[in-house]
């Protein structure tokens, strides 16, 4: 059965369907808008149709096309979406669901997986929400079961493990520094490359690309948040040559830092 948008609603779905005992709800945030820290009482699962936004809970992802994020019941989470907006899709259990083996391991824990934006079942869903015909809820509902069978073969990952942690805590201690992996080996107690194999596997990132992104995280923050010279936020985000901090912002964020300061002063 679908049901309207509830206008009420800081972010108002598009659409959402009950059937086959699954919630699907379609919503459009709009950018540059925040999220405050919230849970849902029971599991779902959000997946990234198009746009981008950062979610920071135990573990902050930053949530691209494709992106799939597995959330248990209770799970408080906090959303940041960047200019660009982003439709998202919930699939929330319950009933017989909430007691399948399969399915309550799939949301046993929270995590992200990154699947390809036109990956089929991802593509079947998107072109099931987007029809308008009686036979609409019935496609949309399938297409979801479909997605979530795809996602119970995913093979489940080994526990985080802890060490990890730290060594995360000590890059955001300070963003701007670059430490060895020697160095974080010993505070990890692990061999180096062991660690660098080891975070790959459990962020899926690279040490130097986590270091990268929250530095321009940080300097797109410093942008947004006043009038601070360009070439100092920079230097506090640890890059060194302007040209080069302007690249990689760019790179990221589809503007220059100079590009990004006008658009937020001309929206403001």
């Amino acid at each position: 059965m679908s049901q309207p948008p509830d206008p009420s609603l800081p972010t108002a779905p598009r659409q959402r369907i009950d059937a086959a005992g699954l919630r699907v709800v379609d919503t459009i945030h709009a950018g540059a808008t925040e999220l405050d820290r919230h849970e849902h009482a029971e599991p779902y699962v959000c997946v990234v149709l198009d746009g981008s936004y950062e979610q920071r809970s135990t573990a902050l992802f930053e949530c691209a096309p494709g992106s799939v994020v597995l959330h248990p019941g209770g799970h408080a989470h906090a959303n940041r979406f960047h200019d660009t907006g982003a439709r998202c899709v919930n699939i929330q259990a319950s009933g017989d669901w909430l007691a399948d083996g399969s399915f309550a391991r799939l949301v046993a824990d929270y995590r992200h997986l990154r699947l390809q934006a036109g990956a089929v079942p991802i593509a079947r869903l998107a072109r099931a929400l987007d029809q308008a015909d009686a036979a609409a809820p019935l496609a949309i509902a399938a297409a979801a079961l479909d997605l979530l069978a795809s996602l119970m073969r995913v093979p489940t990952p080994r526990a985080p493990l802890r060490w990890i942690d730290r060594v995360i805590e000590a890059l955001e201690a300070d963003l701007a520094r670059t430490p060895s992996l020697a160095e974080l080996g010993t505070l990890a107690n692990v061999h180096p490359a062991h660690l660098a194999r080891a975070f790959r596997q459990a962020r899926g990132e690279t040490i130097g690309d986590y270091l990268r992104r929250r530095r321009l995280e940080q300097a797109d923050r410093a942008l947004t948040a006043g009038d601070e010279a360009l070439g100092a936020i920079a230097l506090a985000a640890g890059f060194y040559d302007q040209s080069h901090f302007t690249r990689a912002f760019r790179h990221r964020f589809g503007q220059t830092p100079l590009q990004r300061r006008r658009t937020v002063q001309l929206g403001s």
